[in-house]
């Protein structure tokens, strides 16, 4: 047979409080008897979920916004005018320059055809605008020149003149020119 061990269990008073310390309750706490605080406290969080609202809605509503969006050939020009006045070639940063200037006109071609042109490589990009329906035998022979040409600057080390580093900037600015939707006219630009 088992036996059982049985523990003795005693009951120990956890907090022993002297009779002096127990304390009554707090009385409520009154507000003040003037709606004046209340109503200016409406008033506040009505203005503030008014102006909370106005601004999803400004944001949500077409038309609306107050800066006008750039086109992709508004946004190139800009892009070619500003490499233009850096003057990159001139201080000897030819290579700099054609990383740029065909980094413009890629993300041009990007924005304005929908086509992930800067993710690919020369040869992808080119065997995607032989299959393509947006641009002229022309402008596809242009683009293939002038990627041609960036890419033997960028990669094989060669030194344009100055009159192909112009003629770079041109055909640059040319396919912008061919390419941009027909009842845009394009900015006086300067030439390199």
């Amino acid at each position: 047979m088992r036996r059982a061990a049985f523990a003795a269990l005693a009951a120990v008073p956890v907090v022993r409080a002297a009779a002096d310390e127990i304390r009554d309750i707090k009385p409520p706490v009154s507000f003040p008897r003037s709606p004046v605080p209340l109503i200016l406290l409406v008033i506040l969080l009505v203005l503030a979920f008014l102006f909370v609202l106005r601004r999803i809605l400004r944001r949500r509503i077409p038309g609306r916004s107050s800066e006008r969006i750039r086109q992709p050939h508004e946004r190139a020009y800009e892009l070619l005018e500003s490499l233009l006045r850096e003057d990159l070639p001139g201080r000897g940063q030819v290579k700099e320059y054609y990383i740029r200037l065909s980094d413009i006109v890629r993300r041009y071609l990007e924005a304005r055809f929908a086509v992930r042109s800067p993710e690919m490589t020369t040869e992808e990009f080119l065997g995607t605008l032989r299959e393509a329906q947006f641009l002229t035998r022309e402008q596809k022979g242009t683009v293939r020149e002038f990627l041609s040409q960036c890419d033997m600057v960028k990669f094989a080390k060669y030194g344009p003149s100055p009159d192909e580093i112009g003629a770079s900037y041109e055909a640059a600015r040319r396919l912008v020119d061919q390419t941009r939707p027909p009842e845009q006219t394009a900015p006086q630009g300067g030439r390199l």
